[in-house]
């Protein structure tokens, strides 16, 4: 007599390792999924720390020393501000919250956020040549997330931008 089709334990074994191949297979697009995200939201990150940076070289393309204001720009923790032109004199900050937040601040405007999930925010005047004992013409600026973190430096002139 011949046989014909499968024996239940054969069925049974086959759905088994059925279910265990599909298992495995939506735990690994799971996996993809998650990474991809992942990489999209620091992508973002980046791309929204880097505009950031970008802002802040052209506004100190601008800068303009008003008479009688405090130096053209400071530098503090968290914080850079100094004066721009902006179809007139305006006062421009750069300022992380207490929530991790970059703000840009022009003038009396409210503050427009930058970018969101800063751990630091800092800004270091440097000299581009540190062989000769020149003042700093540069400006090292960091944004910092938990994960990664965009860095520029920012050429200045000696038009006394800094105290």
């Amino acid at each position: 007599m011949t046989r014909r089709g499968l024996t239940i334990l054969e069925t049974l074994l086959a759905l088994a390792l059925l279910a265990g191949l599909s298992a495995a297979a939506v735990s690994w697009t799971v996996g993809l999924q998650r990474s991809g995200h992942a990489l999209a939201t620091m992508t973002r990150w980046e791309s929204a720390a880097q505009a950031a940076l970008d802002c802040l070289h052209d506004d100190l393309l601008s800068f303009d020393r008003i008479d009688g204001a405090p130096p053209p720009l400071t530098i503090g923790s968290g914080e850079v501000s100094f004066n721009a032109r902006d179809g007139g004199p305006a006062a421009m900050m750069y300022r992380l919250s207490t929530d991790g937040q970059l703000f840009r601040r022009r003038g009396s405007d409210d503050p427009r956020l930058l970018v969101a999930d800063v751990a630091e925010f800092s800004a270091k005047p440097i000299s581009i040549d540190e062989t000769i004992n020149a003042p700093p013409y540069a400006l090292l600026v960091t944004i910092t997330s938990s994960t990664t973190h965009r860095s520029r430096v920012i050429p200045l002139d000696d038009r006394g931008v800094l105290p």
